[in-house]
């Protein structure tokens, strides 16, 4: 994914020394830079990875960041259920 980022990278600088600046920036804007992924699937992903991280974490015997609503308050909770909120 790395090297097709930079190739992309790559042939936007020719075609910026080929166009110009203003034709440069609409290639840009038409690039799809989340490699075809719609925001939906994208956000899904997210949320999807992230609740994978907690279970390793989980797992593993770490704490889990989250924020109380009720309290306004970001809090760290540990497997045994355990909260500690910051800054107390």
């Amino acid at each position: 994914m790395w090297i097709a980022l930079v190739n992309q990278w790559f042939i936007l600088c020719i075609d910026y020394m080929k166009l110009g600046r203003r034709q440069l920036m609409t290639i840009m804007n038409e690039l799809d830079s989340t490699c075809g992924i719609s925001d939906e699937e994208l956000t899904i992903r997210f949320k999807e990875s992230i609740r994978i991280d907690n279970e390793v974490r989980k797992i593993k015997g770490l704490p889990i960041a989250g924020y109380d609503d009720e309290t306004k308050k970001a809090y760290l909770e540990y497997p045994d259920g355990r909260r500690e909120y910051v800054g107390e």
